[in-house]
């Protein structure tokens, strides 16, 4: 499989993702749409707890388990340190994009009223139910 363009699609939708965790009891998507993935991630945090649902439209493929839980911390550890990296890759190593405004209006979005997680926290592995 021919993932070459998933970081494109998951850095478009995280401001959208990061919402979504922070709003209890509503669904928010993360669509790996490019033709040959096609795999639709539903997310919904229940307090505590973040659910998420993997559907696709292939017959030749299908999730096992098609759902899985986190913690919402981790959840929220993985999601911020993917802003965090991303962010700070796009400074040094091409620090011109930093400036360009589109950059800098998705920066600002996944930003908004966010504390940089912290590095000492590590991720567990999700659990399934």
């Amino acid at each position: 499989m021919d993932v070459e363009t998933d970081l494109a699609v998951v850095i478009e939708q995280l401001p959208g993702v990061l919402a979504g965790l922070q709003r209890e009891g509503e669904a928010f998507p993360l669509s790996f749409y490019e033709q040959g993935v096609e795999r639709y991630l539903t997310g919904i945090r229940h307090g505590d707890e973040v659910e998420l649902e993997c559907m696709t439209t292939s017959l030749q493929w299908t999730a096992d388990p098609s759902v899985e839980y986190l913690r919402t911390e981790q959840a929220e550890y993985m999601f911020y340190a993917l802003r965090d990296s991303y962010s700070a890759a796009v400074d040094s190593v091409c620090p011109w994009l930093a400036h360009v405004p589109a950059f800098v209006k998705w920066k600002k979005i996944v930003s908004q009223g966010q504390a940089v997680v912290p590095h000492n926290m590590k991720p567990s592995r999700p659990r399934r139910r």
